[in-house]
């Protein structure tokens, strides 16, 4: 078992004893430690991983990836984006509270590669080359994706060489640019 599993526990264990003294039931809670976490990653993909990604992706991946890329979303945000939540006008991603896992709204440039990619898909959608379903920008074989990308990501990694890189990576390597470009 993980330290990070330990601590949710031991945190919840915490939690409780404070919730005891609060309603009388104890005079005191006793201290309770965690452990030290270890976990954090910071593997950010470079210019050339990422083209040597993109050319080893499937078309329909390949656009995840640039929109995870380009944005910094999470997995679940992108598996989850709908045609309504993309602002052409202003040229943002609006997310609800409720699509985000902090639970806050957040809106997100839509960058020039991004939107071309975007007005491809909805083109293709249009024209019926892509089933759309419950207006989805993402959807796989007319189908919500599910965790299935999962396998395909990582396979595109490994026929591009790239080690040790997680889908979340992304949002690594997209806050690292942005603090690059200033």
């Amino acid at each position: 078992v993980s330290a990070a599993t330990c601590n949710r526990e031991l945190a919840c264990l915490r939690h409780i004893l404070r919730l005891a003294v609060e309603e009388g039931l104890r005079e005191s809670a006793p201290l309770v430690k965690l452990y030290k976490e270890h976990g954090a990653r910071d593997r950010v993909l470079s210019e050339d991983e990422y083209q040597r990604l993109l050319e080893a992706s499937s078309p329909h991946l390949r656009r995840v990836i640039l929109c995870g890329y380009e944005t910094g979303m999470r997995a679940g945000e992108i598996k989850r984006l709908t045609w309504d939540k993309v602002d052409f006008k202003t040229g943002f991603i609006r997310l609800l509270a409720g699509d985000t896992k902090t639970d806050e709204k957040r809106a997100i440039p839509i960058s020039v590669a991004l939107q071309a990619t975007l007005e491809e898909i909805r083109k293709e959608q249009r024209e019926g080359k892509v089933a759309p379903i419950g207006g989805y920008v993402f959807p796989w074989k007319g189908k919500p994706m599910t965790e299935g990308w999962k396998t395909a990501f990582h396979a595109a990694c490994r026929r591009a060489g790239i080690e040790n890189f997680h889908f979340h990576d992304l949002r690594h390597t997209f806050v690292t640019r942005k603090v690059r470009e200033g």
